[in-house]
């Protein structure tokens, strides 16, 4: 397995997350409990989970304590948001699979080690939020978020490798993406795979559980020999709330 085979690998679950106090450039809505409830006469209506937190790194909406994906993947979050546990399901060329979990502990919500071998800090700037390796190569997971709170653009830590993906919606009303294209490059070479979304499934929450995924990926190696292919994937996911 080459080295672009596993990044795409890696980033097929995506992602790390965490909550916290912003900068003053960064209005946090106060987080409330859920259920419809009522809003006090003069107060503006707010949305259930925090600007930037870490289930808004992901998609995800409302208070998400873990997804479980039908590949074996999954998410695990605290109550503040926090990304606690991630499993990524690689499978190999030979048929076989290979999991790699890694599990985050947090000494503040903006302070945490990952699997006991780095630390990470968590800084924010308007519309954007990063997690900054600490000690090493500064290395950075970082995301962006348009004015409505939706993740329009992430940029995973894979090393010295590059990575973007980009977000697109049908409305300035849609929570949920129809579009998402990712480029990556490496020694190997570079790739960029498009995916379009057809939602079958969601919850009470707006979050999907069921999605097609209509797929073209372009590559390009070292030796500037191009290839194109298309694939149609049926994901599953299950989600559990606080």
């Amino acid at each position: 397995m080459n080295s672009k085979t596993i990044l795409f690998l890696l980033v097929s679950v995506l992602l790390s997350g965490c909550t916290g106090k912003a900068k003053e450039a960064v209005q946090t809505p106060t987080v409330t409990t859920g259920g419809t409830g009522t809003t006090p006469t003069g107060a503006v209506a707010v949305e259930e989970t925090p600007a930037m937190c870490g289930w808004k790194c992901y998609g995800l909406l409302g208070r998400v304590k873990s997804v479980k994906y039908d590949t074996g993947g999954y998410l695990e979050f605290n109550s503040d948001g926090n990304l606690t546990k991630q499993a990524t399901v690689w499978v190999l060329e030979d048929g076989s699979k290979h999991t790699h979990t890694v599990t985050n502990v947090y000494s503040s919500p903006n302070e945490y080690s990952s699997g006991g071998a780095y630390s990470y800090k968590i800084e924010y700037e308007k519309n954007t939020r990063s997690e900054i390796e600490q000690g090493g190569e500064y290395f950075r997971d970082r995301f962006t978020f348009d004015n409505s709170g939706r993740l329009i653009k992430s940029n995973p830590n894979v090393g010295f490798s590059a990575l973007t993906i980009e977000y697109k919606y049908p409305s300035e009303k849609d929570k949920l993406p129809s579009m998402q294209t990712e480029n990556g490059s490496d020694e190997t070479g570079t790739y960029t795979n498009v995916d379009k979304f057809e939602y079958l499934k969601t919850d009470s929450r707006g979050n999907w559980t069921e999605r097609k995924v209509d797929r073209k990926i372009a590559q390009t190696d070292e030796q500037e020999k191009k290839s194109i292919h298309t694939e149609i994937l049926l994901e599953k996911r299950e989600i559990t709330y606080f």
